[in-house]
């Protein structure tokens, strides 16, 4: 046997011009993430940007076994066979194809956290200028221990001089001598709620992609377990034919 089906399915990839022409990508396995989805342990978002990764790859495989089944000189119907379940639904497709950018999710696929994270960051900008002008401000003179602008649990504070804390705004901690406090500006209140609720929305749709994409794998986990074996079955057939090809051509290896 050669990777299930005989002989014949290596003799088709040598015929498609060895194990080189077939594109299988390194690292195509995913097995312990499809187990903790069935087991119900949601999956961290680098464990499903590396999902993302082995669906292209095995959407990429998918793909050019049809394209060559139905374009090529070479026959392949043993190879057909025994990649017969290398299939990615195309609802799973779609739902992860381009949808990380990098380590995080994709804007581009994922229009509404575009638009709420453009919205936090612009909102933080504006914030952080108002800050800044507020430190340098004559309306502050006197009042401040320095000009620097710090976050305390995602609020903009100033190093104030407790006697002023009403003049200020809301305190929110103080240093370790109790000689200052960390005051939020009364000025930057209602943009910083406006930030924050920006910011729940957007860990809102970033929990509700990652949802979708954790039951998208748990509806079609037993056959994305079945085209990962395929893609083994493939994989091992183009080692095969790489080796045959590096032992002269004539000598069909045993692995």
């Amino acid at each position: 046997e050669a990777g299930g089906g005989g002989w014949e399915p290596m003799r088709e990839v040598v015929r498609l011009g060895g194990g080189g022409a077939v594109p299988i990508a390194n690292g195509m396995y995913m097995e312990e993430e499809l187990q903790r989805v069935r087991d119900r342990f949601p999956l961290e978002l680098e464990e499903l940007v590396r999902v993302g990764e082995v669906l292209h790859a095995l959407g990429s495989l998918q793909d050019w076994l049809e394209e060559t089944a139905k374009h090529s000189d070479v026959a392949i119907p043993a190879l057909s066979e025994v990649a017969r379940d290398v299939k990615i639904d195309a609802a799973v497709r779609e739902l992860f194809d381009g949808a990380f950018d990098g380590e995080n999710l994709s804007g581009t696929k994922f229009p509404q956290l575009s638009i709420l994270q453009k919205q936090v960051a612009a909102s933080e900008r504006s914030i952080q200028k108002t800050m800044e002008d507020l430190s340098k401000s004559q309306e502050f003179d006197g009042m401040l221990e320095n000009q620097s602008v710090d976050r305390i649990n995602g609020r903009f504070v100033l190093c104030v001089k407790p006697n002023f804390k009403r003049r200020v705004g809301i305190a929110h901690d103080s240093s370790r001598s109790g000689k200052s406090l960390f005051i939020e500006p009364f000025q930057v209140i209602e943009a910083t709620n406006e930030m924050a609720d920006a910011t729940r929305r957007l860990k809102q749709e970033e929990s509700r992609i990652l949802a979708q994409m954790q039951g998208m794998l748990l509806n079609h986990s037993r056959a994305l377990n079945a085209a990962l074996t395929g893609a083994a079955q493939v994989d091992l057939l183009r080692a095969k034919a790489i080796l045959s090809h590096d032992m002269g051509g004539g000598i069909i290896p045993e692995i």
